[in-house]
């Protein structure tokens, strides 16, 4: 017994000493905040994936808040390594004291503290007037220069030279006042977290909404286009953004303001990492003026947009799961202070909605005074600002996207209906595309002439004013981000990011990868190329110079396909009733009509439609309570309740054939289904088996275009990979239609 009494109070004992020793490990360290002044060589601890491992600076980024730091790499393979790092996720010791931003790593040509203080040559916007002088101090717009006689000039800042200008600006962010070594330095202001849920949210006003009622008599002929600003001042070079701070930082697009397109917000967020602080950076991109400034959010929060005057940020949660996206937040922007205006959770109103049915999918400035939200049930209104007013909504297909007028006159989006125009401020239908399909992006051509449709397998074009279809083109290639859509010149979209179409062809033209975003700003076409640790932003028009020429000397019969006009057979084969046989056919008769193609047998060009059996699978099943048996996993042990059943996978397609080759195709796979509930005297083989059938009803949805470019070995006549130096030749990639192991594969007791 006193033995055991011994080993108690040594445990104890232990307890506390490692106790006490975990607490003064941890209060030699302190997080390290905005200000908090460091130096290449200081001591630090750096978090790496949630443990704090000891570590030296070797190179510091102020303006851009990264740290390089050396660090044994802690885990089963040990070792040396460097890698940068943002201010959260860095501790420093608490008696090390800095009084000058600085960084002994660089050179003193590259350091704006060493480059700017001593006595160097200064040049004025012209180029014509240099002097010999030391900076003493920046007044306001005004710079205060000391020559070599002691002379003071004041000069303008505006006046002295874009490379000059720009080291004024790193030298204002790099240099503080110094400080008294004896005085203790306290980041308790800088350390107060600050959580989006803490800011206060107005309740959203829905009194008066107008419900938006369609109708295709809508006269869109009296439709001016609403083309964006042009802007000829803009920088010719590329523009580097802020280092990525880890692997997983990532930029989420470009947004410019509508009345100053020469400012442009970039959002940065990482993609492990949510609810936690991300940062947002503001460029210049005025020729000559050209700067960047970053900015930091409080927890949760991400930029999504910038309102005209680029003094106002929309942000949503960067929150992940159904339910924590239900906000929307307005800040305003000065110089580098960013101050919460308000908020407001739009589709929260009560009543037992669903958590995903009040999430926020997308939302955008209208203008200064108005907001457009989108949720994810397809709910799309319009708010008065900073009133949170409801002025309109409208009914819109749901996981498709609306889209702006350059000029931010007309709000156009996809409904069961069609594709519609509204006026955005006041929710008047201005403009109805008929025979739009059932899915897609929408996107306007710049100077707003055009308005066009985006999906995986389709791309419609019409013009504004009027309403006329201008191209219904079937996409071959199948592109997986085709919600990602540019209009670079005024015959040619950019799908999927990287796959240039040619309108006037209807073909796939060229290949651009290196690019992960691309849009117009201020009528000029601007590239984001994402690089392994930095990100530029590339002032690169498409196509570029010589593919035009390139196009117009492509013989007709490598690209020229399918088009009004054309005579194709049309084949259906269909394990269906005779009925249904009938009515298909009369289906796809009436859309070869509309679409101006002419019917014959035996023809090169051909619409075959057809149901097939594909790969058999087997499914283990297991009796569950109320007797569904669903599938289990492989491990599982056996059990009496047990059946394994095979299911023959149903193919039902539509698909144009150019001389023997599929040009275009949509295709479903009718896999097994997830559960079944068995009838009396019903076995689960007989259960699975009743779904072993081809789905009839999706001839019904099918909408095939009226051009397909004739198939060829290749995806695209060429390719080029976009770099932060200009373009380079690519690799051609093959092309490679869809099969049905790769297609849409839908369990049978999920369809429609």
């Amino acid at each position: 017994m006193l033995c055991s009494r011994k080993r108690v109070l040594f445990s104890l004992v232990a307890c506390i000493v490692v106790a006490l020793a975990s607490t003064a490990e941890a209060q030699k360290w302190r997080q390290v905040t905005e200000k908090t002044k460091l130096a290449v060589g200081d001591k630090v601890q750096v978090n790496w994936h949630g443990e704090w491992v000891d570590g030296t600076i070797e190179q510091i980024d102020a303006t851009f808040n990264r740290v390089r730091v050396k660090f044994m790499r802690p885990g089963t393979h040990r070792h040396e390594m460097t890698w940068p790092f943002g201010r959260e996720n860095l501790r420093i010791q608490n008696k090390v004291r800095r009084t000058v931003k600085g960084n002994p790593f660089e050179s003193a040509s590259d350091n704006p503290f060493e480059s700017a203080k001593g006595f160097r040559t200064w040049e004025d916007d012209s180029g014509k007037f240099k002097i010999e002088a030391e900076l003493v101090e920046v007044k306001g717009n005004s710079v205060r220069l000391k020559k070599r006689d002691d002379e003071i000039l004041t000069v303008p800042l505006d006046r002295l030279s874009a490379k000059d200008q720009q080291l004024i600006a790193r030298f204002q962010g790099r240099v503080e006042e110094e400080e008294d070594d004896d005085e203790e330095e306290s980041d308790e202001s800088d350390d107060k977290t600050q959580f989006l849920d803490e800011l206060t949210a107005k309740p959203a006003q829905w009194d008066g909404v107008t419900i938006v009622y369609l109708s295709q008599d809508v006269d869109s002929s009296a439709l001016t286009p609403d083309g964006g600003v042009e802007k000829r001042d803009l920088t010719s070079q590329p523009v580097l953004l802020p280092p990525k701070e880890t692997f997983f930082d990532r930029v989420g697009g470009m947004y410019s303001a509508a009345d100053a397109p020469e400012c442009v917000l970039f959002p940065f967020a990482k993609l492990n990492e949510h609810g936690k602080p991300t940062r947002f950076v503001l460029c210049n991109l005025t020729r000559g003026k050209t700067s960047t400034r970053v900015l930091k959010f409080p927890v949760g929060a991400v930029a999504v947009d910038i309102g005209p005057s680029g003094k106002q940020v929309l942000s949503l949660p960067n929150g992940f799961g159904f339910g924590n996206k239900k906000r929307v937040d307005v800040w305003h922007v000065e110089g580098r202070d960013l101050r919460h205006e308000f908020g407001w959770k739009p589709y929260d109103q009560g009543g037992g909605r669903m958590q995903h049915e009040q999430d926020v999918e997308w939302t955008a400035f209208v203008d200064a005074e108005h907001v457009a939200t989108l949720s994810q049930s397809g709910r799309l209104v319009v708010w008065k600002i900073p009133e949170v007013k409801a002025v309109y909504e409208l009914a819109i297909v749901r996981s498709s996207k609306p889209a702006l007028s350059p000029g931010g006159k007309y709000l156009a989006a996809l409904t069961s209906a069609g594709l519609v125009a509204l006026d955005a401020k006041t929710g008047d239908v201005k403009g109805f595309y008929p025979k739009a399909g059932d899915r897609g992006t929408v996107a306007f051509r710049p100077d707003g002439k055009q308005i066009a449709l985006v999906s995986s397998k389709r791309l419609q074009v019409w013009e504004f004013a009027g309403g006329k279809l201008y191209r219904d083109i079937g996409i071959g290639i199948g592109p997986s981000r085709s919600d990602a859509v540019a209009w670079p010149a005024a015959n040619y979209i950019l799908v999927g990011g990287r796959y240039l179409v040619d309108l006037e062809r209807y073909c796939t033209l060229w290949d651009y990868t290196g690019a992960t975003g691309a849009s117009s700003i201020g009528r000029v076409f601007w590239c984001l190329v994402d690089s392994r640790d930095q990100v530029a932003l590339v002032r690169q028009p498409l196509p570029h110079k010589g593919i035009e020429e390139t196009a117009s000397k492509l013989p007709p019969e490598a690209w020229k396909g399918i088009e009004p006009g054309a005579t194709v057979s049309l084949e259906v084969s269909v394990t269906a009733t005779a009925a249904e046989q009938r009515k298909i056919r009369e289906t796809f008769e009436q859309q070869l009509r509309e679409r101006g193609i002419k019917i014959a047998p035996n023809q090169p060009f051909k619409l075959v439609v057809s149901t097939s059996i594909g790969e058999t699978e087997t499914i283990a099943y297991e009796k569950s309570r109320g007797f569904f048996p669903v599938p289990i996993p492989r491990f599982r042990g056996p059990s009496s309740e047990l059946r394994i059943i095979s299911f023959q996978k149903q193919i039902s397609s539509v698909a144009f054939v150019i001389n023997g080759e599929s040009a275009w195709e949509e295709v479903v796979v009718v896999g097994a289904p997830s559960s079944v509930q068995l009838r009396e005297g019903e076995t689960a083989e007989q259960a699975v088996k009743k779904h072993e059938r081809p789905n009839i009803a999706f001839f019904d949805g099918v909408q095939i275009p009226a051009y397909v470019a004739a198939p060829r070995e290749d995806a695209s006549f060429g390719a080029s990979v976009l770099t932060p130096n200009g373009l380079r030749p690519g690799k051609v990639e093959p092309r490679k239609p869809k099969t049905p192991s790769d297609s849409n594969i839908q369990p049978a007791d999920l369809q429609a």
